[in-house]
């Protein structure tokens, strides 16, 4: 909070201190980045999983994955 306040500041401090905020920042924003990726292709497998036991109208999986794999 301190950093916080001193980044509001208008002060050398506070230059110092924004500065210190966005490096801590930066790999929160790069990891919340890739979340988001991982969920996106999460959901487009399932989307893909799903469709493919309808076409096949099966329950098996295997094929499915191997094919992915692949």
């Amino acid at each position: 909070m301190d950093l916080i306040m001193q980044a509001i500041s208008r002060g050398v401090e506070g230059k110092d201190a924004i500065l210190i905020l966005i490096a801590q920042a930066i790999p929160c924003i790069m990891h919340r980045e890739n979340q988001v990726g991982e969920k996106i292709i999460m959901v487009l497998l399932g989307m893909a999983s799903n469709k493919y036991q309808q076409q096949q109208n099966t329950r098996s999986l295997s094929r499915f994955c191997s094919s992915v794999q692949h």
